[in-house]
């Protein structure tokens, strides 16, 4: 999950980029805008190819209902012939005693005649064969006299219901020729079933023309192989088809077809989970219907192959266009990610970059202003810092202003006391020690000493206070020789030491002991002032806390503890300043942390430790 959250996290921080954003932006919407194109390109000349295939189909349909047509009629022609033979009408007329079957001469005749037909429609490629029927018992079939099964075709159902037809002549759809007893082929035709009457209305007999179906099938044996066609009568029999199991079924119900399909129309249908166009066209001549089914995906076929080629060239374009998209967008956000990384440089201090970037014009003004703006941030600090170091100037001059008179204020009350109880002699060791610790602090013109130049005024200043106080005050300094190099603000042990007598050893009885010391700890320098007084109460302890705690310095009148803290933290900012220890009846240690200088680095108001 973690994993997860790290990628998530990482994938946002990448598509937020600037540059991802500018080549998603050119990339998905020159890929987007390909695609519509494709897709509309594929939709509008899937729909005209779909159109004009179907209306082309349907002219192929014509053209095959018109040969259909001429082979119907030819047939027709030859029904009639055969009719208005006067030998047929003989064989068919005579009474039952006088012919009941042809005999050699009869057939030798109708075998010429069936020869001078032949000749006759050979022109049209129309092979037939004829079976004459009388009722008077008359047969004859010129496939193969003698071994032709007349019996079998007269119980055969469509042949008993087109003898009771009304029309004389009835077109019977194809069925399987398997009356022919010589013949090792399965053969399906299609035959002109026409009754023969006399003059007097009554029939005679029945004259068949077939005709192979195969005729049919090579109408439309051009027409493309993966199409299925096929041929249905008025009934729905299927009359033709590529597939010979079909033939002589009924196919469908013409009503139904026609409500389904139209007449003379084309539509896209689904068939086994395929899309086929089914085009129909219906001859009122003939009377069929012609069908064809055709695989959407044969018409579609080129249409593929141009969209394969149109995808080809759309890859390509895409791979260009990204490359370009990919130039554009590092043209734009690269100066863009310069200038970023000249402005992180600005805000860590370095305000002397300059921008040489070069882009569009947007870019190049955006490059000159911020190589005016870096300078002029550049002046302004500069002025920020010289009135900084101004201001830390008069703060520093005004706490040690302050801790000058103090200290001086208190060492001067302590010699006049000492003149006033007659302690001259007393008083003449102060005047001396005052003196000599004056040279070492009031003569200091530089900001910071060395530590060791610290606790020498600050022994001096005890041993003045001891002269005053006698056994009362004790006193051990212990600096670490370590420490002693460190640089640290003038007068800043005094003020807390002179706290530590005045606040903590005189308000006793007995006598009290102070130790300065110094330590060097996790890189930072602490100073510390310890007493044994009586040290300082809870609600006076808190008030000092709030006070040290304060965000920004505020110049108070405070002296002593509030003077050091402040000049410790102007010197040397937030991290550094004071910290009191305290218990009531105890003691205080009055703690002071400073950085460790091992030169004067700060020089004439530098403010803050670099």
């Amino acid at each position: 999950m973690r994993f997860i959250k790290r990628y998530i996290a990482r994938l946002k921080k990448v598509l937020g980029r600037l540059r991802v954003q500018l080549y998603l932006g050119y990339g998905v919407t020159f890929a987007f805008i390909s695609i519509l194109v494709v897709v509309f390109l594929f939709l509008g000349m899937k729909t005209l190819i779909m159109d004009q295939i179907g209306q082309s189909r349907l002219d192929v349909l014509k053209q095959i209902s018109e040969r259909s047509n001429t082979i119907k009629s030819n047939t027709i022609t030859i029904s009639n012939l055969y009719r208005y033979d006067e030998v047929v009408q003989n064989c068919i007329s005579a009474g039952i005693d006088d012919k009941t079957e042809a005999n050699q001469e009869t057939e030798t005749y109708f075998d010429n005649l069936k020869l001078t037909y032949d000749q006759v429609f050979h022109d049209v490629g129309l092979i037939y064969d004829v079976v004459i029927l009388g009722n008077n018992g008359f047969q004859y079939s010129s496939k193969s006299q003698g071994y032709y099964d007349f019996q079998g075709l007269e119980n055969q159902l469509w042949y008993r219901q087109s003898y009771d037809a009304e029309n004389d002549i009835v077109f019977i759809s194809s069925f399987q020729e398997k009356f022919d007893l010589t013949s090792i082929e399965d053969i399906y035709v299609f035959s002109a079933f026409q009754r023969i009457v006399n003059e007097e209305g009554k029939n005679l007999g029945t004259i068949l023309v077939n005709v192979d179906e195969r005729y049919l099938e090579d109408i439309y044996s051009s027409v493309e192989e993966k199409s299925n066609l096929y041929i249905f009568d008025k009934k729905g029999n299927i009359v033709s088809s590529r597939n010979k199991s079909l033939i002589g079924k009924n196919f469908i119900g013409v009503e139904n077809f026609r409500t389904l399909y139209g007449e003379n129309q084309f539509k896209i249908i689904e068939k086994l989970g395929q899309d086929y166009l089914l085009s129909n066209y219906y001859d009122p001549q003939t009377g069929w219907t012609i069908v064809e089914e055709m695989p959407c995906s044969v018409i579609l076929q080129p249409l593929y192959h141009a969209i394969m080629i149109i995808l080809a060239v759309l890859i390509c374009c895409i791979f260009t266009g990204s490359a370009i998209a990919y130039y554009m967008s590092g043209r734009i956000s690269n100066p863009i990610l310069k200038l970023c990384s000249l402005m992180d440089q600005v805000r860590q201090g370095d305000f002397d970059v300059i921008s040489d970037i070069r882009g569009y014009e947007e870019v190049n003004q955006l490059k000159d202003s911020f190589n005016e703006m870096a300078a002029e941030i550049k002046k302004l600090l500069e002025s920020v810092k010289q009135k900084e170091i101004k201001k830390r100037k008069s703060e520093m001059d005004f706490l040690r202003a302050q801790i000058n008179p103090h200290f001086l204020y208190n060492t001067l009350f302590s010699i006049q006391c000492m003149t006033e109880l007659g302690k001259n002699e007393q008083a003449v060791l102060m005047m001396a020690a005052f003196t000599d610790l004056l040279k070492k602090t009031l003569s200091v013109d530089t900001d910071l000493i060395p530590l060791e130049e610290e606790f020498e005024s600050t022994k001096k200043y005890l041993i003045l206070q001891q002269i005053r106080y006698g056994d009362k005050i004790h006193f051990e300094c212990e600096m670490e020789d370590d420490t002693g190099g460190c640089f640290v603000p003038a007068l800043i042990l005094q003020p807390i030491v002179e706290n530590a007598i005045f606040h903590g050893i005189e308000a006793k009885e007995e006598p009290g002991l102070i130790i300065v010391e110094s330590s060097i700890n996790n890189g930072c320098l602490f100073l510390s002032v310890s007493d044994d007084g009586v040290g300082i109460g809870k609600q006076r302890l808190a008030d000092l806390y709030d006070q040290l705690k304060a965000e920004e310095y505020q110049p108070s009148k405070s002296i002593g503890i509030l003077n050091v803290h402040n000049r410790i933290k102007i010197n040397f900012g937030d991290n550094y300043g004071v910290q009191i220890d305290s218990e009531e009846g105890i003691g205080t240690t009055v703690t002071l942390k400073l950085p460790v200088l091992t030169e004067r680095i700060l020089g004439e108001g530098n403010g803050e430790i670099q």
